[in-house]
């Protein structure tokens, strides 16, 4: 039987080392990355929330007046534009994307799991 090449050289099958590496490193930082979105998240919406019960509270005392039109495209116009610089400059491959949501689901932080998750 003869071979193209040298003799005992045998032709790579499958994926290289080089592309675990890179796939399991863009996994973890995509991780990294959803845990810290969820915690940044969790504060901004508890800030957000804390913001808006203020809002509707002096609204319903007849302090002041809310645009609600005004806000919900304010909302749309901030969220539309949220993912578009990590977009256009390629950081979200697919192991970074299948990371970042691994890290938003999984995540929990010790003490939920302290309080709630641990029977005993």
């Amino acid at each position: 039987m003869e071979q193209d090449g040298e003799e005992g050289e045998e032709e790579m099958v499958g994926v290289g080392i080089d592309t675990v590496a890179y796939v399991a490193l863009s996994f973890g930082t995509g991780y990294v990355m959803g845990l810290a979105l969820k915690k940044a998240a969790s504060l901004v919406l508890t800030v957000a929330g804390l913001y808006m019960l203020s809002l509707v509270t002096l609204a319903n005392f007849g302090v002041l007046t809310i645009n609600w039109g005004a806000l919900a495209d304010l909302v749309r116009k901030v969220t539309g534009m949220a993912l578009d610089p990590l977009m256009s400059a390629g950081v979200l491959t697919l192991p970074v994307l299948a990371g970042m949501v691994s890290g938003l689901i999984f995540s929990r932080c010790a003490y939920c799991r302290r309080e709630h998750w641990v029977r005993g």
